[in-house]
């Protein structure tokens, strides 16, 4: 019977002794194939990794779409797709016929800012009254569980009843810190609108629009000649700081036990299977359940991308957390692992002419090659009974 040896079903890369030992294949995608047969027992860096699913996530103060501030025909635009721009950088310039329309279209835009700041402080004063609805009746339930707890007895409606608390004080301090950090875009926006109508006053003829935001821009809808602002919602141009995007990933427990801060973590997108990108934890959380109760925990993961090849959209094929690492130990490929009758794991070995079963103990593996601490030397010829992706 095949069996395919794996440290606690960990997938990853491995590299040649000597090299860092960390790979530059996908975990857990078929590269290439250990073919059965003879092959030799030989000394590896292998590193184990868990792997799990996360998407792609934009920090809404890190996007921003740039609308027309009023009805005009664009005389010029500066940018280009993949442009790189600072915040308040002009990015295009608009040619305006007659001041006074001008100046009323300033004002409706301003005025449509205005009541967009205070819908979104509304929408999310909301869902900031919600989160302490919730820790409200958790810090209830929990005293209610307290209070029919018998010392000595059973408490774990208690400790189940403490968990929710503290999960529901998490959640408000989340929506806290999403309120600050959301309500800052319609407050940039409000602020462009009062600069637009005081530039639309300053100016009969022309006005400037500006970047909201230091990004990148992602989209373009614009033409020098065309006229633009007939719908106020008109989208012209789409920014990205795209060295902001970050990954949000949903945790098992254990997995949530194991991580902290700044624990490194290799990602790959599925646009670059073959280019694992450097990421690290840059803040944990565990939130309640909407609906059954219970609570989730959720991990951010931060990565390096500064030359923007990841954008908006990316589908994020894993996420590596190194959890072993073998350095210089001998290796077979893991289809030359077999087990005997009493469920021990043996390797056919080359004895002169004949094929002979040594009894192994196994270590880790990154599910192309597993350690072999005893029972194979290296140089060993051993048997591949199936084909091991690599």
């Amino acid at each position: 019977m095949f069996i395919a040896i794996t440290a606690g079903g960990l997938m990853a890369g491995c590299g040649s002794a000597g090299s860092s030992g960390i790979s530059d294949k996908p975990e857990g995608r078929p590269q290439a194939v250990v073919p059965p047969g003879p092959a030799k027992a030989a000394r590896r860096d292998i590193v184990a990794y868990e792997t799990f699913d996360g998407k792609l996530y934009v920090p809404p103060a890190s996007e921003a779409v740039v609308h027309p501030p009023y009805n005009a025909p664009l005389e010029q635009v500066y940018v280009t797709v993949g442009k790189k721009v600072g915040k308040g950088e002009v990015i295009m310039k608009l040619s305006i016929p007659e001041a006074d329309a001008s100046l009323s279209d300033a004002t409706a835009t301003e005025q449509q800012a205005e009541s967009a700041y205070s819908n979104a402080r509304n929408t999310l004063n909301d869902s900031l009254r919600a989160a302490q609805r919730q820790l409200d009746v958790a810090r209830k339930a929990e005293r209610d569980a307290r209070a029919n707890t018998a010392p000595g007895g059973d408490a774990t409606a208690l400790q189940q009843a403490e968990e929710n608390r503290r999960a529901a004080e998490a959640a408000v301090q989340q929506a806290q810190a999403e309120y600050q950090q959301n309500i800052q875009t319609y407050k940039d926006q409000l602020g462009n609108a009062r600069s637009g109508r005081r530039s639309a006053k300053a100016s009969a003829r022309q006005t400037e629009i500006t970047s909201p935001i230091r990004g990148t821009v992602v989209a373009l809808h614009a033409a020098s000649g065309q006229v633009v602002g007939n719908d106020k919602n008109e989208v012209l141009a789409e920014i990205v700081n795209l060295k902001d995007l970050k990954v949000l990933a949903d945790l098992k427990p254990e997995q949530f036990g194991r991580l902290k801060e700044n624990s490194p973590v290799v990602i790959r997108f599925a646009d670059f299977p073959d280019k694992p990108f450097d990421g690290w934890v840059v803040s944990l959380r565990t939130l309640p359940q909407t609906a059954g109760g219970g609570v989730k925990h959720q991990a951010l993961v931060g990565f390096r991308n500064d030359d923007g090849l990841v954008k908006p959209g990316a589908v994020v094929q894993s996420l590596g957390i190194e959890t072993g690492r073998a350095t210089n130990v001998v290796a077979v490929p893991v289809g030359a692992v077999d087990k005997d009758s009493q469920d021990r794991p043996v390797v056919m070995v080359l004895e002169g002419k004949d094929w002979t079963p040594h009894v192994v103990e196994v270590g880790a593996s990154d599910g192309t090659y597993v350690e072999i601490k005893s029972g194979v030397k290296e140089g060993d010829t051993v048997r591949v009974t199936a084909g091991t992706k690599s």
